[in-house]
């Protein structure tokens, strides 16, 4: 039970960093989500994951610990911007003109941090992913967490 709390904790720090606002969506909003998930292949949610990962590794508190090359930051970039001109102008083009006349562009916001959400959870069903996240518990006072469960 506590390896299932420690997991869950990790995967709950991890997913935070995705989700800082609120993803709440209008109904025009929802509709693109859908269509957004829908739309995006494992491929696509992979590639978008190496984009979030490369440009959140220029951040000076980890850029000397990392070793993303330019052209990897270069190249997921490039992925990218192909994945969002595509599910925006071609795939969810309807929906995403609705949300953007009926509901503002912060909708275009939310519906793909969804993506980032949908990828992420991708990213840590992976076996080797997992067991890195439950390394977690090896650094903490497992004792002092159970006591604190007990309460």
């Amino acid at each position: 039970m506590l390896k299932n709390i420690m997991i869950l904790l990790a995967l709950v720090i991890s997913f935070s960093i995705l989700s800082v606002q609120s993803a709440i969506a209008g109904s025009y909003g929802t509709e693109l989500s859908n269509c957004i998930i829908r739309s995006t292949s494992p491929e696509d949610r992979n590639d978008f994951v190496m984009w979030m990962f490369s440009a959140m590794a220029q951040h000076p508190s980890v850029k000397n610990e990392t070793s993303i090359s330019n052209e990897i930051v270069e190249t997921s970039t490039i992925k990218t911007a192909k994945i969002f001109e595509r599910l925006l102008t071609e795939d969810c083009k309807n929906e995403t003109a609705d949300v953007v006349k009926y509901e503002g562009t912060a909708e275009l916001e939310k519906s793909f941090q969804l993506l980032g959400q949908v990828a992420a959870r991708e990213l840590f069903q992976n076996q080797e992913v997992a067991q890195a996240l439950a390394k977690l518990e090896q650094h903490m006072n497992v004792k002092k967490l159970e006591d604190a469960l007990r309460e």
